[in-house]
């Protein structure tokens, strides 16, 4: 039974035995291995051995044994040192147990690739049609509620309108898995596969996750010894990151390590690192020819001595020491291999598990369209349709992979419960130990990838705490008093850094058990994390029946999203311009300048041609830059003339960077909100596949042109030519019923007689091209007519690509048609109502990003000297990215940069310093900086530093200089914008102010240079 003590090891002389593996959590018995367990492995061969692994680790059994049917084993028992001694003196037995093992592990290597490969296959429709569902139902929601509000009352006494109430049916689907899937992968396009599996069981998939940092000169881990210098000869020497060994692949190599650090990575996870002088790896080659199992990369600069496949068995064979260790790893390898898969075929039934709720989504809520919303508007009745078809488009697909799922299951020997989730009893994430920690702000300095707290909301009290999940010692490590922790809630911050670049907060809201709080309880804790920590989260409740995922920004208060006019802004602005002393006025007009653009626009709106909204330059300052009066701008100012050199920008293709200021995105935003984004997408998508088209025509002309030049050459051929001609003609004809065929449309008669006198005309003239060819054998090259052939070939193969070729593109024609006429039937009203909300999301987003950076929202410009223009930030970038400061900070080899481009700039109405939003992928510059603006903008080059810093190492190695050592995380961070600031402004020119080691360390790391002396 696994987890018992590994006494015996057991050799088969008949019958069979199979080998189970369960979850770990809770008590192992009889009845969990019967209900629960997973096949991984059977053995039937006579004289094969079982029950190994715990012998070889000296640890409770690993998995366990079942006998298929009449059995018989012979038992050795294995107390004391009895199987150490047995293999020193029998070397043979350790290399046949080796071979065993190596057998499982590759099954177990193949069976784990494929349940990786089935829930990426699942998760990526899940995609796909919870974004469908999501989005039309978005449309259908703004339809009805068009369609629904009450009419605008007449006269100079308006009432207040009651709010309008949605209809169960909108707020059912708001509340369904679909939906709430469908809003994730709408905004991050597609969804972190972790973060699938926590929707469905949110605090037991986060497993494990082995994060091994690649070391890259920067400082490694204590226990590790770094190789200095080159190798040896005949010493194999690898780079941080490089692959040494590649799973699937034989390997001719077995190597002992000498210095470094290595991983084992199995289907893209790592399982086990690899380290310790004399440590052995690439043990696979030791079988010849057979494909590793796994493979290893280098995580640190190595130094191994390889041996030849030829001599590992001799080599192992006089070293019994040796071999020993060979198996020990092998043994060690297996149970985390079978741990690893176990994990993933449980996240492959929980993606199944939702796929199955966005299905019973479908079906359920579509049929209600037509019975609960009353009557239905043309969006709403195309929306309807549009879902039905998709509805049995899932449905089938559902059945077909669910069928695969099953097939799947059978074949690994994975048994799911019956309703497709997974029971957890316990936690599954091994948390690293730090101390309690009571601040927000420390948050940062704790080396950990999920962090798990405690937060009471009524009191604000926090406690972040290393204990497991969940565990009953959480409170008691946070010292909450037993009377207190009823008012308790438990979290958990996941951080997914660059896959997925948000953190998200997890709360149970049941205490542990303890009580039972509502979802607004964990709102108001959210509220108060959310001041402290100053970033974007998402935030998910466990409830009774599912979990809800929402943005954070839906809870973030914005004075309110109904608009003040125009006139009462002005009074305000009025009265401060009387009392500018009065900071209550002031604040007012900050408050309310949000409200002044969203107006100014809306006026603009019925004037809008084509896709640009005209603004007059007093508008355009308004929005940009604030309300501007001189009489609050000191006489020194520049603000003014440095608005107007602005006016000329011309941006540096040098840079390749966009500038915008707030009137940029907002025509982007309309843009973005009426259509004209997709439309332009979808027109790209079309011009594709007519050049697709045009390019398969022009082939076909080629081909015929090449046939019939190759005829006439031919001796005779002229006369043969107009058989060609006619085949080609019979070729193209005989494609299109063919293709109404294949796509199910129903022929005619006619159509049919007409195929049969197709065919038999096409077996006439290819006969007479036969007797052709005969006639003239040996008068031309065989290679010759070989190419007429081919080319025939490849003529009938391009008719028919065309045909498809211009299915597809009718169809898309009827997409882009339809989009336009969706286009044309927004009316003033609903542009008006959209731009006003799209506007408000912006406003939030800006006011978030605000608070993140610090940066305070200035609509009036007072006692103000000097402000951040287009043209100011531009020169300071270009100092920035000279070649002796910061040439490489847009490196585009760098994953980022690859996927996204370049980072634009947004200057935003505001004080405070620059930041890097990630989301946005933006350089966020405040008009105001407190500071000079070469620092403003420093900091978000630092701050785009960071985050570019995937493996740490740029962090490590700055903090592990000599004068840095004791800094915290957020005082480095502090620390290396100042630096930058004295690099990019006064060391570039030649003055030395930095410390020589931190000098050196911008050289090499930010500059790429060589150090001085070197």
């Amino acid at each position: 039974m696994q987890g018992e003590p590994s006494n015996e090891m057991f050799v088969v002389k008949s019958g069979k035995l199979d080998i189970y593996v369960v979850d770990t959590t809770g008590i192992v018995s009889k009845d969990k291995v019967e209900a629960e367990g997973m096949l991984v492995g059977s053995v039937d061969e006579p004289n094969a051995f079982i029950g190994e692994i715990g012998a070889i680790l000296r640890e409770p059994r690993s998995a366990s044994i079942k006998a298929a049917g009449q059995t018989q084993v012979m038992v050795i028992d294995l107390r004391g040192k009895g199987f150490e001694q047995t293999i020193m003196g029998n070397p043979k037995l350790g290399l046949n147990l080796s071979k065993t093992i190596a057998n499982r592990l590759g099954q177990t290597s193949n069976n784990l690739t494929r349940a990786d490969s089935m829930a990426l296959k699942v998760k990526g429709h899940l995609d796909n049609f919870s974004r469908k569902f999501s989005l039309v139902f978005q449309m259908i929601e703004k339809a009805w509620i068009e369609a629904n509000k009450p009419p605008e009352q007449e006269g100079d006494k308006k009432e207040a309108a009651p709010a309008l109430e949605l209809p169960g049916l909108l707020n059912d689907i708001k509340s369904s898995y679909a939906f709430q899937v469908g809003k994730l992968a709408e905004k991050y396009n597609s969804v972190d596969m972790q973060m699938f599996a926590a929707m469905a069981l949110p605090f037991r998939a986060h497993t494990n996750v082995f994060v091994n940092r690649i070391y890259k000169g920067g400082k490694a881990p204590a226990d590790v010894i770094i190789p200095q210098g080159p190798p040896k000869p005949g010493v194999a020497a690898f780079t941080p990151g490089q692959v040494v060994c590649e799973q699937g692949k034989p390997d001719g190599k077995m190597y002992i390590l000498l210095a470094g650090k290595l991983e084992v990575v199995v289907g893209g996870r790592s399982i086990e690192t690899v380290q310790g002088k004399g440590a052995v790896f690439g043990e696979m080659a030791m079988f010849g020819d057979e494909p590793r199992t796994s493979a290893i990369r280098a995580i640190t600069d190595v130094h191994a001595m390889p041996i030849p496949k030829e001599k590992i068995q001799p080599f192992l064979m006089g070293k019994p020491a040796v071999m020993l260790h060979v198996l020990r790893q092998f043994a060690k390898r297996l149970p985390l291999l079978n741990e690893v898969l176990l994990e993933t075929v449980h996240q492959m039934t929980d993606l199944m598990h939702l796929f199955g709720a966005c299905l019973n989504a479908y079906e359920a809520l579509v049929p209600r369209i037509k019975t609960d919303l009353g009557q239905l508007t043309d969006v709403m009745t195309q929306a309807e349709a549009d879902l039905e078809g998709t509805c049995g488009q899932l449905a089938t697909l559902f059945d077909e992979i669910n069928t695969e799922y099953v097939q799947l299951c059978s074949e690994i020997g994975y048994r799911p419960k019956e309703d497709g989730s997974v029971e957890v009893k316990g936690p599954r994430v091994t948390m690293p130990e730090f101390p309690v920690c009571t601040k927000l702000e420390l948050l940062e300095e704790l080396d950990s990838e999920h962090i798990n707290f405690v937060i009471n909301p009524k009191k604000d009290q926090f406690r972040a705490c290393s204990i497991e999940f969940k565990h009953a010692d959480l409170m008691q490590q946070a010292k909450i008093g037993s009377d207190m922790q009823k008012d308790f809630i438990f979290g958990r911050i996941y951080n997914y850094g660059e896959s997925f670049p948000v953190q998200f907060l997890s709360f149970d809201t049941t205490s542990g058990g303890m009580s039972k709080h509502d979802k607004e309880y964990a709102i108001r804790a959210i509220k108060y994390l959310l001041e402290k920590m100053e970033q974007e989260v998402f935030i998910l409740f466990e409830g009774d029946d599912m979990l809800e995922v929402s943005l954070v920004t839906d809870y973030i208060e914005v004075e309110s999203d109904e608009l003040v006019d125009e006139a009462t802004i002005m009074e305000f602005f009025e009265k401060f311009k009387k009392e500018p002393d009065n900071r209550d006025h002031l604040t007012q007009l900050n408050n309310l300048y949000w409200d002044l653009i969203i107006g100014t626009i809306q006026k603009k709106l019925p004037k809008v041609k084509e896709t640009t909204i005209e603004f007059e330059d007093k508008e355009r300052k308004l929005i940009n830059f604030g309300l501007l009066e001189e009489q609050f701008l000191p006489d020194n100012s520049n603000v003014l003339e440095q608005i107007k050199q602005d006016d000329g920008f011309t941006p540096s293709q040098a840079q390749n960077l966009t500038y915008k200021y707030i009137e940029h995105i907002c025509q982007d935003v309309y843009y973005e909100a009426f259509g004209y984004t997709k439309l332009d997408k979808l027109n790209e998508e079309r011009n594709k596949l007519a050049g697709e088209l045009q390019a398969i025509l022009d082939r076909i002309k080629v081909l015929s042109t090449g046939r019939l030049d190759l005829m006439n050459s031919f001796p005779n051929g002229s006369q043969a030519a107009a058989f060609v001609m006619k085949l080609d003609g019979l070729i193209k004809a005989q494609a299109i019923l063919d293709r109404m065929m294949k796509a199910g449309r129903q022929l005619s008669t006619e159509q049919r007689q007409k195929i049969v006198q197709m065919k038999n005309a096409r077996t006439a003239l290819t006969n007479q091209l036969a007797k052709f060819f005969t006639a003239i054998k040996g008068r031309v090259s065989e290679d010759q007519v070989a190419t007429f052939r081919e080319y025939g070939e490849e003529y009938e193969k391009k008719c028919m690509e065309e045909l498809l070729a211009k299915e597809r593109l009718a169809l898309h024609d009827e997409k882009v048609e339809n989009h336009k006429k969706e286009m044309k039937a927004i009316t003033l009203k609903a542009k008006e109502t959209t731009y006003k909300n799209e506007i408000v999301r912006l406003k939030k987003y800006v006011i978030l990003a605000s608070k993140k950076s610090k940066v305070e929202p200035t609509a009036v410009l007072v006692n103000i000297r000097d402000i951040a223009t287009r043209t100011r930030v531009s020169e300071i970038i270009d100092l920035f990215l000279q070649e002796n400061v910061d040439p490489f900070v847009f490196d585009p080899k760098l994953q980022r940069i690859k996927k996204m481009g370049r980072p634009s700039i947004l200057l935003v109405p505001g004080s405070g310093l620059s930041v890097y939003d990630w989301e946005k992928h933006m350089f966020l510059v405040p008009l105001c900086s407190p500071a000079s603006l070469e620092e403003s903008v420093a900091n978000a080059f630092v701050e785009f530093h960071w985050d570019m810093d995937e493996d740490k190492s740029m962090r490590e190695s700055y903090g592990d200089m000599k004068i840095y050592k004791k800094l915290s995380i957020t005082k480095l961070k502090q620390q290396l914008t100042k630096d930058y600031i004295v690099w990019a402004t006064q060391e570039a020119k030649g003055w030395k102010k930095l410390d020589k080691e931190v000098r050196g360390w911008f050289q090499t790391k930010i500059a790429r240079q060589k150090k001085e002396g070197s």
